[in-house]
């Protein structure tokens, strides 16, 4: 049993959503493809045949994936103004819906909420579960607020009496002027955003809030597992914390999961030692990742005895897929 929990879809209706309503990112329909400029720091290109349902599945026949969690990929909700933003996550929701109805036996869905409108996202939780979907995506930044934004706060409550986990996805950073060149936004940006947010959540105190939101981290913690000198060591001169954990005691000893999208062995290899094999979940971050030649070096870096759990039952226990 191999179960994926990182997997990305692009149906078009979403798309054209955000080419006729979206002020930013500059949204077009070119061909087969949506083109997607981030104010000319980053520019995304989702082309149909990569999305299509069918060549979703036979990169998982050559994985030997049996199910892939599936989730529509940037821009999210929070990136169009608010009263389109609702909207955009219903529609998403639905046609990840459909997809998952046409192929129940290989896709499970994690949805998308409409973040930067509280009220709305509380409601999307209330019709997703009815729905069946096995987690909620929490991107790197709310629109233009960030993850511990006090507004947010009943969401993440709303979550933890659900039992169902926040898997954390990059979006494209607030910062992105800073780092727009080289290919820094994707390659650097990505995985420094997501680890801004972890440790918001840390931090701000909203993982001892919520002790029971079970947090799901993509590639094998981003840079935070590199940081854990800074972030465990407490300077004598240093203003008292409010609250006594730190990220690294969160990261292992929390409810906090990681999935392995990150094709490098060493990285692997740190991951399995600083977290723990228990703590991660095969992710191939499908069309950026290749499945099979993620699953290769999985194998490669990890016990047979490990491998299970990465594969499929750790996965099984954090999104409740009833394997």
């Amino acid at each position: 049993m191999k179960v994926d929990v990182q997997c990305h879809v692009f149906p078009k209706a979403y798309g054209e959503f955000f080419v006729e309503h979206a002020k930013s990112p500059k949204s077009i329909r070119v061909e087969n493809r949506f083109i997607f400029d981030f104010d000319g720091y980053q520019t995304l290109v989702m082309a149909d045949p990569v999305y299509d349902p069918k060549a979703v599945l036979a990169a998982m026949d050559k994985a030997k994936i049996d199910l892939s969690l599936i989730t529509c990929n940037v821009p999210e909700p929070g990136m169009l103004p608010d009263e389109y933003a609702v909207e955009a996550a219903r529609l998403a929701n639905d046609e990840v819906a459909e997809l998952i109805a046409a192929n129940p036996d290989r896709f499970a869905g994690i949805a998308f909420l409409p973040w930067t409108v509280p009220v709305e996202a509380i409601k999307e939780l209330d019709r997703i579960q009815k729905m069946g979907f096995k987690s909620v995506m929490l991107f790197s930044h709310i629109g233009p607020k960030q993850v511990d934004d006090p507004s947010v706060l009943p969401v993440y409550k709303k979550i933890e009496q659900m039992q169902i986990p926040v898997t954390i996805h990059p979006s494209i950073p607030l910062w992105s002027h800073a780092m727009g060149d080289y290919g820094m936004v994707s390659g650097v940006g990505l995985p420094m955003d997501t680890s801004l947010a972890l440790i918001r959540l840390v931090k701000s105190g909203i993982l001892e809030k919520y002790p029971d939101m079970q947090v799901v981290m993509p590639h094998a913690g981003g840079v935070v597992p590199y940081l854990d000198g800074r972030l465990s060591y407490v300077p004598p001169i240093a203003p008292a914390q409010a609250n006594t954990r730190t990220v690294p005691d969160h990261m292992r000893n929390g409810n906090i999961f990681f999935d392995t999208s990150n094709v490098s062995e060493f990285v692997l290899g740190f991951a399995r030692n600083y977290l723990g094999a228990d703590k991660l979940m095969y992710g191939s971050d499908y069309p950026f990742v290749e499945p099979d030649v993620l699953s290769d070096l999985v194998e490669k870096v990890f016990t047979k005895e490990e491998l299970e759990g990465i594969f499929w039952k750790t996965a099984n226990k954090v999104y409740h897929l009833g394997l």
